[in-house]
């Protein structure tokens, strides 16, 4: 039976590795840009080659940092040379929503429960609160995601 679990995360990346120690291989699936910068993604959870559920994300990151700072009439030079230096820094990603997990896996959800974290960098909580105060955000895609994939 497949189990469905929202986490309130603040460090995306230290949750795909909590689950990474759980026996599990994460494998990044699609990831789409959207207008506003923040991207979404979807990582499978692999055990042993069987499938046993999937993450679904939508967060922003350095790289959103990064395309935020720059001039909405910036040349592609500027964009793309924004984001080459922003790749040679230290990475972060933080969900700009619940994070959702569905998993066949009742043990990683037992385990999920007691997951906690903090923001990885003080730049992320500055970029998340410039997220969430700008209008062009696109906002919370929880419901309209889960529609989609048929877990409402």
């Amino acid at each position: 039976m497949r189990i469905k679990k929202e986490i309130v995360v603040k460090d995306l990346y230290k949750l795909l590795n909590e689950i990474s120690e759980q026996s599990f291989e994460i494998v990044r699936g699609p990831i789409a840009l959207l207008e506003d910068s923040s991207e979404i993604c979807g990582w499978y959870i692999i055990k042993e080659g069987k499938s046993y559920g999937i993450i679904i994300a939508h967060y922003i990151d350095n790289y959103y940092l990064a395309l935020s700072k720059l001039h909405p009439l910036s040349s592609d030079e500027d964009v793309i040379k924004a984001l080459i230096e922003t790749g040679l820094g230290s990475r972060w990603a933080v969900p700009v929503e619940p994070v959702i997990i569905t998993t066949l896996d009742k043990s990683l959800i037992l385990h999920l429960e007691e997951y906690s974290d903090s923001y990885p960098a003080e730049e992320a909580i500055n970029a998340l609160r410039e997220y969430n105060r700008n209008p062009k955000s696109l906002g919370a895609l929880k419901d309209r995601l889960l529609s989609y994939l048929g877990l409402t």
